[in-house]
């Protein structure tokens, strides 16, 4: 191991504070070169990659295609209150992005808990025309196709417990480990060998799938390595706290910060067109004609994006393939102002779980703390049909079903605004949702350097999720730069 290797198990439980490399001003280069390593993409992991290179003396220059930073951590501050379309809330467990806000001098809060309505516990289930405002009265329906104390758990609830059931993966630091990989198959197929009906299957592997479009298309080793990674997350919260919370002002905050920290300011308005590695150099060329040259570059941007860029022959073929072969998970989020307490005239809890376009429905805190916006959560397909849709017909479609679900609504929410990830150009989803033989056969590789070429993103993560897996992953490129520079 070379003295920039990072030891996995070591930078798991310390984070980045804990691993250092020697100061390297000296390497500095050629002043005909803009910078010493451009990044692009001024996203987490692309600042956080910035922050460890400046502080060993290169010289870093962010470029970014959009006119604000964070990426996919984006928070609307010109609604009631913080609401945040990405990065919905960070965990306690978050070792950077805790030390991140800390260092940056942001407090942290919880939204809602003042007000006793959203500090109300509980989901209604809407199947099939039929409201459960309990787990016991879905026990007793006809539409449940479990047996047995089966019946008595939510869908979700159901497939969290099978996940737990089935799960081979102890340590969620070794996923990767080949010991797992008969296990990189679909969701519905595991479930399967299980042996749950198809009944069953459907309705908790492709009605509102976490990740991807439903069971056939994501691998059950997401599923599997996601749960012993929030196992592993609970084991940082004390008893009697909350596992997550929110910025003041906004989780964008702490790349806001970041970025303003940077000794170069970041350059908006780079979309990357191309790059070429000739003579030792990198050149970059945006779609407008902009041009950077640099020593090195890391690329954060999600898959999606970065299989637009032209590589002509410095990307091997194989790895062009993988890039483009990875889908997304999609979320479409639709906000409904709140202008009546409609949850007075039916006494149902706040949040909904519905096998319609709508998906899911939250109930999210205004500046006061009262309840401001229901939050539609589409996924999947779900997510999928709204997106052919264009906003006003969008918010009209969800409006009305909102109706149809919880009739209280009529005259006392009114429609906002979407926002769904898979429509921006520059993240094409949420995060990258691995397909059935991709985890052992893409994800080991996927962040591999080429050249001097190197790769961040929360798709190259292989120790944590979100947004804790995209400051890894910035981390981790900014150490095998500082190796292939040194070297």
């Amino acid at each position: 191991m070379t003295r920039f290797s990072i030891n996995r198990r070591r930078l798991l439980l310390t984070g980045a504070a804990a691993v250092a490399a020697p100061a390297l001003g000296s390497l500095a280069f050629a002043r005909n070169l803009d910078c010493d390593v451009a990044i692009v993409g001024a996203g987490l992991s692309g600042l956080n990659a910035a922050r460890h290179l400046e502080e060993e003396g290169l010289r870093v220059l962010v470029l970014e295609a959009q006119n604000h930073v964070g990426g996919r951590v984006l928070s609307f501050d010109d609604m009631d209150g913080i609401q945040e379309a990405g990065g919905q809330s960070i965990g306690i467990g978050y070792a950077r992005m805790v030390a991140a806000a800390d260092d940056l001098g942001l407090s942290r809060y919880n939204p809602g808990t003042s007000n006793p309505v959203l500090r109300r516990r509980g989901t209604t289930m809407f199947y099939q025309g039929q409201s459960f405002a309990s787990a016991e009265e879905w026990g007793k329906s006809e539409l449940n196709p479990f047996e047995g104390d089966d019946r008595n758990q939510f869908p979700w609830q159901r497939m969290r417990a099978l996940v737990g059931q089935l799960n081979p993966v102890k340590n969620a630091e070794d996923w990767l480990d080949s010991t797992y990989h008969p296990y990189d198959i679909s969701l519905n197929a595991t479930l399967k060998k299980a042996g749950l009906t198809d009944a069953q299957i459907q309705l908790i592997a492709n009605v509102n799938p976490t990740y991807g479009d439903g069971g056939d298309s994501i691998s059950a080793m997401m599923h599997f390595y996601a749960a012993a990674w929030i196992r592993r997350q609970f084991a940082f919260i004390d008893p009697g706290t909350t596992p997550t919370f929110q910025i003041t002002g906004g989780n964008q905050m702490i790349p806001k910060g970041m970025a303003s920290n940077l000794k170069a300011p970041v350059r908006h308005g780079f979309k990357l067109g191309s790059v070429d590695q000739t003579g030792g150099t990198v050149s970059l060329t945006s779609t407008n004609g902009q041009k950077v040259r640099a020593k090195a570059v890391i690329l954060t941007l999600p898959l999606k994006a970065l299989s637009k860029v032209d590589f002509a022959d410095d990307m091997p073929r194989e790895r062009m393939v993988s890039i483009r072969a990875v889908p997304y998970s999609r979320v479409y989020q639709g906000f409904f102002a709140i202008e009546k307490p409609f949850w007075e005239d039916d006494g149902l809890p706040l949040t909904y779980w519905t096998d319609t376009p709508v998906g899911r429905l939250f109930v999210s805190a205004g500046e006061d703390d009262g309840p401001a916006y229901v939050k539609s959560w589409s996924t999947g397909l779900a997510a999928k049909q709204l997106d052919g849709m264009n906003d006003d017909m969008a918010l009209a479609m969800l409006q009305r079903e909102i109706h149809r679900i919880r009739p209280s609504t009529k005259g006392k929410i009114r429609p906002v605004k979407t926002w769904s990830w898979q429509q921006n150009e520059f993240a094409g989803g949420t995060y990258a949702a691995w397909a059935p033989g991709q985890v052992t056969g893409i994800v080991p590789t996927i962040g591999k350097p080429v050249g001097n070429m190197f790769f961040a993103g929360e798709h190259t993560a292989q120790l944590d999720r979100g947004m804790e897996g995209a400051m890894e992953s910035g981390e981790r490129a900014a150490f095998e730069v500082l190796e292939k520079l040194e070297g």
